[in-house]
């Protein structure tokens, strides 16, 4: 790519060479990336050369911007002001770019902590505008939320700063009146929240002197205890656990509620300095939480360090256990107390297969869980027929309708690698998890018992059911009995060979097949083993066969109640359809928003996708201009 002249003079005559810039600098991108190295290195000098050479292609500007955002304290003072006026006119070319307007709503949102009020108020302006064209964007909407936190928080200092300043001015005119020492102590207290690190000890030290003068005064050392938080996440650890001995015995002296409550909110802090605290921290805490378990914030206090002191118990697999537990129990004690509940979740994400045994949870709609279904399945395996990955989609049995996704990447087999290993990547989240065989397969049979399912269908089954033989006490059916079959498969053209019973002699593999019966000849099998268990269900439904005609003993009937995926519209998508987007590449439609709203190319919805190697998003459709319907 040295003479980007001669790329200019191409481009116009030969599409193709667009493309293959295109494709070039999205290589670049990822990789500079996923190197994590984000100074201006010699990849992102690359881009940026290109960048300038095609400023008006809006693909090479997705990219660039992507990298730039990104690059190492690039929102910082002067280079944010620039960086921040170089995006806004990037944006302006390409306004209705969701990808773009993204990122620069996240740099104006990092840039908005140093900024003053007025100008804090401009960004927030911005990104309101922003977000006003793109009204479902979940991203830019929490740039927007959290930038006018930030608003508030700068006035809120710059009000405090101005306090402390009238107050210090009035106590050096009469430094022994007792009442405005008091209000000043007060307010250096809600100060040194929004201060430094420096300034934090400065303030910390003029309340210190007023609590030696006035040592029976419990209010003083409340507010010093509030200051020491402040510090504890801003100091080394050393200095960190002395601040923490420091609030110990003030809690002590004064063993209060709202001493108490503040020593917890300390031990909160103390484990982001120091880790190897967290056995003294839950002792502590749970002591707190005990003394005064009708308290909110204690409460929460000790559902935040048990959250983390499971991480922390990894070596020690029953103690991790044990801990889990509690939060539980906690969790279940304080159904209304929010923060408790979100820290249940949070454990449940993370840790639910390290410490499977330890308790069995549901959801909170289990009652509303369809009994009434069965499952798709595939698996995708390594260079030594190991399985790495299990794809599965379980479905209603008269509509087959999907009604929930599982993908398991199991380990260490995965790391070993297979044919298809580059689109076995779905990064965890609530359908997918990387863990063991053994734990997998304990998961999956927990969500097949849940869903009422005890027939598993799959194409060319054999091979599925001989790579998992802890499934065998299900009934399984292979979908190519059918599928492949011209009595059976009404789309299979006339001209394809047959045997004498039907059965296609050749050309029945799953890609073949999609393409007869969708009329989509420009699809292609992803060797995903979640894609490939959906993209089998939609052959099922586009043959509407009932479950028993798969029995090989049993005379096929039509499944009416079937859904059809046939006609749909190109720019309408329904759970399991498969698409491709710009930016994210091959993904699949977990879930669709019932709200609609208008937006300048009609009608508009969001969707939840969980996309190959990226993980899931949650995007608006239609959006042609990013977005393409695959199957």
């Amino acid at each position: 790519m040295d003479n980007l002249e001669q790329l200019k003079n191409q481009m116009g005559n030969i599409p193709r060479v667009r493309k293959k810039l295109e494709e070039y600098v999205n290589d670049i991108a990822e990789e500079y990336l996923d190197k994590g190295d984000h100074r201006k290195t010699k990849l992102f000098r690359e881009l940026e050369r290109i960048y300038y050479a095609f400023p008006e292609n809006e693909t090479i500007a997705e990219e660039y911007v992507t990298c730039f955002t990104s690059l190492t304290g690039i929102e910082k003072g002067k280079k944010g002001k620039d960086a921040c006026e170089m995006i806004d006119k990037i944006h302006h070319q390409f306004p209705n770019n969701r990808w773009i307007a993204e990122n620069y709503t996240f740099l104006l949102m990092m840039r908005a902590d140093e900024l003053n009020s007025e100008q804090c108020n401009e960004v927030v302006s911005c990104i309101e505008k922003i977000y006003s064209h793109f009204p479902d964007d979940t991203e830019i909407k929490e740039h927007f939320i959290k930038s006018k936190d930030s608003y508030k928080r700068v006035l809120e200092y710059e009000r405090l700063s101005l306090y402390v300043r009238r107050l210090s001015q009035q106590i050096s005119e009469k430094p022994d009146l007792q009442e405005l020492i008091s209000e000043y102590v007060e307010v250096l207290g809600e100060y040194s929240t929004y201060v430094d690190k420096e300034e934090c000890r400065r303030i910390r030290n003029i309340v210190l002197s007023y609590c030696e003068r006035f040592s029976d005064n419990r209010n003083y050392k409340q507010i010093l205890v509030r200051i020491d938080i402040s510090l504890i996440g801003q100091v080394e650890e050393k200095e960190g656990v002395i601040l923490l001995k420091e609030i110990q015995n003030i809690y002590k002296e004064n063993p209060l509620v709202e001493t108490a409550t503040l020593y917890a909110e300390a031990l909160c802090e103390i484990l982001y300095v120091r880790e190897s605290y967290y056995k003294t921290a839950l002792k502590e805490v749970k002591l707190l939480y005990n003394s005064y378990p009708d308290n909110t914030q204690i409460v929460s206090a000790y559902a935040s360090i048990l959250f983390i002191v499971i991480e922390l118990q990894e070596k020690n697999k029953q103690a991790a256990k044990k801990t889990l537990l509690e939060l539980f129990s906690v969790a279940k004690k304080y159904p209304k107390n929010s923060a408790v509940q979100d820290y249940l979740q949070d454990a449940k994400n993370a840790f639910s297969f390290n410490y499977k045994d330890a308790v069995f949870w549901e959801k909170k709609d289990n009652k509303n869980i369809n009994t009434n279904c069965f499952a798709v399945l595939d698996v995708e395996t390594t260079w030594d027929n190991k399985v790495m990955t299990i794809g599965i989609v379980i479905a209603d049995k008269t509509t087959y309708q999907p009604e929930t996704f599982k993908y398991y990447v199991i380990l260490p087999e995965y790391q070993e690698g297979g044919m298809y290993s580059m689109f076995a990547s779905l990064p965890s989240n609530e359908i997918t998890t990387e863990c063991t065989r053994e734990e997998a397969i304990f998961d999956l049979r927990e969500c097949l018992r849940k869903y009422g399912v005890d027939s598993i269908y799959a194409y060319n089954m054999s091979f599925d059911k001989s790579n998992l033989s802890e499934l065998e006490d299900f009934s399984w059916y292979d979908i190519m009995t059918i599928a492949a079959n011209k009595k059976y498969n009404k789309f299979i053209p006339d001209n394809m060979e047959c045997y004498k019973n039907g059965r296609l002699k050749r050309g029945y593999g799953v890609e073949a097949i999609i393409q007869m019966i969708s009329g989509k000849t420009d699809y292609k099998e992803i060797h995903n083993a979640l894609f490939d268990a959906m993209d089998e269900l939609k052959i099922m439904q586009y043959l509407k066969w009932s479950l028993e005609s798969y029995c090989l003993d049993s005379t096929p009937v039509e499944n009416k109640k079937c859904i059809s995926p046939e006609n749909v519209k190109e720019n309408e998508f329904k759970v399991g359809d498969r698409l491709f987007h710009k930016k994210f590449g091959h993904g699949i439609v977990l879930n669709c928003s019932s709200d609609t709203f208008k937006t300048f190319e009609g009608t508009g919805y969001s969707t939840l996708i969980s996309f190959i190697g990226k993980g899931t998003k949650e995007i608006l459709v239609p959006f042609q201009q990013l977005v393409v319907k695959e199957l």
